[in-house]
């Protein structure tokens, strides 16, 4: 929220974040690295993106959504999430292998606080992908590009602040399918 004096009144308005007009998320067509690329989800990834709450039955739960997402659910998220990030609120990226191109996984980033510059940044891997360090490596190019290119986070600490305790295990490269978020702040 935020506070804004009342014209000549005294008193404090507070408008809440979501009411105030939000800039546009403009995620560059990619990110990448040796071994991951991270870009938008598109409508195209639906067998694959679905096919991995196939192979973990747990992933959707652990992600605490209501049902697994079938093939036509994802093509429709992939609409709607240009239409979150147009309206500055959400955005659905997929991290793919950066030589297939193959999906691994997703990064989401929602909860957007334009005024207080922060996001929250979620991810989940494909079970054959996890325990690689490729949640790490794909976030932390999400997370530079936050802090750099995105104009909405600003800080010195550069990396996630908290992750889910399970992911920790093996010198922190085995990163499951368990909710992670983090802070930019």
């Amino acid at each position: 929220m935020s506070s804004e004096q009342g014209a000549g009144s005294g008193e404090l308005t507070v408008t809440p974040e979501a009411a105030r007009p939000q800039p546009a998320v403009d995620f560059p067509p990619q990110l990448d690295d040796a071994e991951v690329l991270v870009r938008q989800l598109a409508e195209s990834d639906a067998p694959a993106y679905a096919g991995a709450f196939r192979a973990d039955p747990d992933l959707g739960r652990l992600l605490g959504i209501p049902r697994d997402p079938d093939e036509a659910s994802v093509r429709e998220a992939a609409a709607l999430a240009r239409e979150g990030a147009l309206q500055g609120r959400w955005v659905e990226l997929v991290v793919c292998d950066a030589t297939t191109g193959g999906l691994l996984g997703a990064i989401g980033l929602t909860d957007f606080a334009w005024g207080h510059r922060r996001c929250e940044l979620g991810y989940w891997l494909h079970p054959a992908a996890r325990g690689h360090g490729r949640a790490v490596r794909a976030s932390a190019l999400v997370v530079d590009w936050l802090f750099s290119g995105a104009g909405c986070c600003a800080s010195s600490s550069r990396r996630p602040r908290r992750t889910w305790p399970p992911n920790a295990s093996r010198s922190g490269s085995d990163l499951s399918a368990r909710p992670s978020s983090a802070h930019a702040t």
